[in-house]
């Protein structure tokens, strides 16, 4: 690292046929996914320097048994709520699938770098993905 690292970690929820941010490639830049954020973590690192936070969550929603599907429609993470508008079908293996997925954006002087990660939300496992 070396210098300070300027980072935003972006909160977003998806469920399995929402996009995915795109990583890039030498000759396309990287881009956020279009989802809208939940919430924004924003932090400098020093040189060698860690991060964490607590990241504790409720997901609200109403079941439709004749569609297969949930509607979530609020979240509490870290004791503040957010509305939201989220529906996913049931897997039959694993239950109604929702994603956590975390963008994280490193500015290090004028160069920005992506990186992305997600945590697979579902019922009655939680699973971690990419």
């Amino acid at each position: 690292m070396g210098v300070t690292e300027y980072c935003t970690l972006i909160v977003k929820l998806r469920n399995m046929a929402s996009p995915l941010p795109f990583a890039g490639n030498s000759s396309v830049p990287a881009r956020a996914s279009p989802l809208p954020s939940i919430m924004n973590f924003t932090f400098a690192l020093r040189n060698n320097e860690t991060w964490e936070t607590a990241f504790t969550f409720t997901i609200f929603g109403q079941e439709n048994p004749i569609e297969n599907s949930i509607t979530v429609d609020s979240l509490n993470i870290n004791g503040a709520f957010y509305n939201v508008v989220l529906e996913s079908f049931s897997d039959a293996n694993s239950g109604f699938l929702c994603q956590f997925f975390f963008e994280l954006w490193v500015r290090d002087g004028s160069q920005v770098t992506p990186a992305f990660s997600g945590v697979w939300v579902s019922s009655p496992i939680l699973r971690i993905g990419e």
